[in-house]
C-alpha cells in the first residue's frame, strides 16, 4: 500500500489506476497485499465478476459459484482433479486439441477419448461422432464420476481454439439431449457476441 504513495508510482500510472488499486487493496483482509486469501479469489474481484457476467448475459451470477484461476491451465487441472480418479475414468477431446487437456490428463492419470472435428464443415461438431467415441469409451469399461459412475465419459472442451470454429447454436441443445454427457465448455473467446455465452452456460 506505501508503494501508492510513492512520486514515481504518480508518474509512472495514471490516477484511475491507482484509485483503482486502492479500492482494491481496501477490500483485502488487513488492507495489505500479504493477508492470505479465500481459495476461490478475493471477494472484491468475484463480485465484479459477476457484475461482469449480469451486464453481459442479463441474469444475476452467484459469487460463490465463481472461482478465480491462475490462467486457463490451473482451472482446467482444478476442473479435471475433480473429476479423475484413475485410468478407467476417460475424458474426450476435441481433435485438432490444444495439448493443455491430454497433458493435464496424463499428469492426473486419465484417459483421452479422441473425438474428431469435421474439417470439410469448418471444424464442426458432429453427434454421430460424438457418439462413436462414447460408445468406444464405453466398450473399453471407461467411467466418469461426473456421471454418478455411469459408463459414460466426460466431454470438456467446446472451445474455439486451436481450430478457431464457433459451434452453432444449437449445437449444445442438440449434443446434451443425444448423448447426456456431463459438458465442461471452456469460454476462450469473451468478445464474441453474448448469445454464445448464454448458450453454453445454459
Amino acid at each position: 500500500p506505501q508503494l501508492l504513495e510513492s512520486e514515481e508510482v504518480q508518474k509512472l500510472f495514471p490516477a484511475d489506476v491507482i484509485a483503482r488499486a486502492r479500492c482494491i487493496i481496501d477490500e483485502l483482509p488487513g488492507k495489505t497485499t500479504g493477508a492470505y486469501t479465500e481459495s476461490k479469489g478475493l471477494r472484491c474481484m468475484r463480485e465484479e465478476v459477476a457484475h461482469y457476467i449480469h451486464a453481459r448475459d442479463g441474469h444475476p451470477a452467484n459469487i460463490d459459484h465463481i472461482y478465480l484461476t491462475n490462467g486457463a491451465s490451473a482451472g482446467v487441472k482444478m476442473a479435471l482433479n475433480i473429476m479423475i480418479r484413475d485410468e478407467k475414468d476417460a475424458v474426450m477431446v476435441p481433435i485438432p486439441q490444444y495439448p493443455l487437456y491430454t497433458a493435464t490428463l496424463a499428469m492426473l492419470g486419465g484417459t483421452f477419448i479422441p473425438y474428431y472435428l469435421n474439417e470439410e464443415q469448418g471444424w464442426s461438431l458432429s453427434v454421430e461422432e460424438l457418439q462413436r467415441a462414447v460408445d468406444e469409451a464405453k466398450a473399453k469399461g471407461k467411467i466418469s464420476l461426473t456421471h454418478h459412475d455411469a459408463p459414460t465419459p466426460a466431454l470438456p472442451p467446446l472451445s474455439p481454439l486451436p481450430s478457431t470454429h464457433i459451434q452453432s447454436q444449437t449445437c449444445l441443445p442438440n449434443l446434451l439431449m443425444c448423448i447426456h454427457l456431463v459438458v465442461c465448455v471452456k469460454l476462450a473467446c469473451m468478445h464474441l457476441p453474448s448469445f454464445y455465452h448464454r448458450t453454453a452456460l445454459q
